[in-house]
């Protein structure tokens, strides 16, 4: 019994695939090119992945950051085009998951911890679990000396936050 190719386009038309976007997908990194990965998900054509939805951080090397043929979940971000190819974000998962944990942080009044990134005369910008964030100069105990953050120098701060507006509801210890 022979297999042609209408018999297979006709076979994969019966298959439903119902992507969406916003959906959370398993699949399989299946190949690199120089813009972005191909992902397996079980789907009509292979998912790509674009090299800036890779990671929250900056990917200088696709194959570090995902490994061929390694499994795991992502989010996709664009719906099936013409041809049922779907786009994934990895970045857009990981950050959904970040603001998860940080919202459960919140409601437990958990203090976390912020690197200072940057320094500017109205507060610093820091980073928190890979989310950028700003806290007003008000906000912060040593804010008549900001010199105390040098711009990238990493400084370590904790306090309790209100994640939706970057507010600190209590000042650094």
């Amino acid at each position: 019994m022979s297999f042609s190719t209408d018999d297979f386009a006709k076979a994969l038309e019966q298959h439903d695939y119902q992507f969406q976007k916003g959906q959370v997908v398993r699949g399989k990194v299946a190949s690199y090119e120089s813009d972005g990965i191909y992902v397996d998900i079980g789907g009509k054509a292979a998912a790509f992945l674009p090299i800036e939805e890779a990671s929250l951080g900056r990917v200088v090397n696709l194959a570090e950051v995902l490994p061929l043929g390694e499994e795991r979940d992502f989010m996709i971000i664009r719906e099936q085009d013409a041809d049922g190819q779907v786009t994934l974000s990895l970045r857009q998962l990981q950050m959904k998951q970040v603001w998860q944990n940080l919202a459960l942080l919140q409601e437990e009044k958990q203090s976390v911890q912020a690197r200072v990134s940057g320094v500017n005369k109205g507060g610093v910008t820091v980073d928190v679990q890979g989310i950028r964030g700003f806290i007003p100069r008000s906000h912060l105990v040593e804010r008549d000396s900001l010199e105390a953050f040098p711009a990238g120098s990493g400084k370590k701060r904790s306090g309790a936050a209100n994640f939706g507006t970057w507010q600190w509801s209590q000042h650094f210890a």
